[in-house]
């Protein structure tokens, strides 16, 4: 798995590195993507650090990923809370366990078969709400924050375009090279 990572963070003068966070650790083929809640940035941040040394702890081409986030979440000292999304490649599937909305509507612990030329895309939800930061900022369409909005009891038209926020994509891609089978 070869992964590699964009991040644009919105501009905010008190939070200049924005509140999202992400990681990938290429000798365990494992990545993950988190979204600091209510503007826990360090939280984040925090959570993904730790969360390359808990991954780089496992056996390798066995991580476990909630193994990773329990360890990741009880060596952060920082105030917060964070969705949270940890993928791993083990054997021919994918291994994938989320907490929030960084790309499941709950938390879950999902398998997924994959091939060489399977693309895996992990993203916090200023890229998967606002579907860009374009939409984010253009007024007149409806996107899923509208509509959210809408469902909570606002104006529809108070509430056009989408939420401005960090944008995190991580990108993985599945090659014939990857060591899909454990010895």
């Amino acid at each position: 798995m070869t992964a590699g990572a964009f991040y644009k963070p919105k501009k905010s003068k008190t939070k200049p590195l924005g509140e999202d966070a992400h990681f990938i650790c290429d000798e365990q083929q494992t990545i993950g993507v988190a979204d600091g809640v209510g503007g826990w940035a360090k939280h984040a941040r925090n959570l993904m650090e730790n969360a390359i040394g808990a991954t780089q702890k496992q056996p390798k081409g066995n991580v476990d990923p909630k193994k990773v986030l329990v360890e990741a979440f009880q060596n952060n000292y920082a105030k917060g809370s964070s969705t949270v999304c940890i993928i791993t490649l083990k054997d021919n599937y994918l291994h994938a366990l989320n907490l929030g909305d960084s790309g499941f509507r709950s938390a879950e612990e999902i398998f997924v078969p994959v091939e060489a030329g399977d693309m895996i895309v992990a993203a916090t939800d200023g890229n998967l709400a606002s579907l860009a930061v374009a939409v984010s900022r253009c007024k007149h369409v409806v996107s899923p924050f509208t509509v959210a909005a809408v469902e909570a009891g606002f104006d529809c038209e108070a509430y056009k375009g989408g939420k401005y926020d960090d944008v995190t994509v991580v990108v993985a891609y599945i090659s014939s090279d990857d060591p899909m089978e454990i010895d």
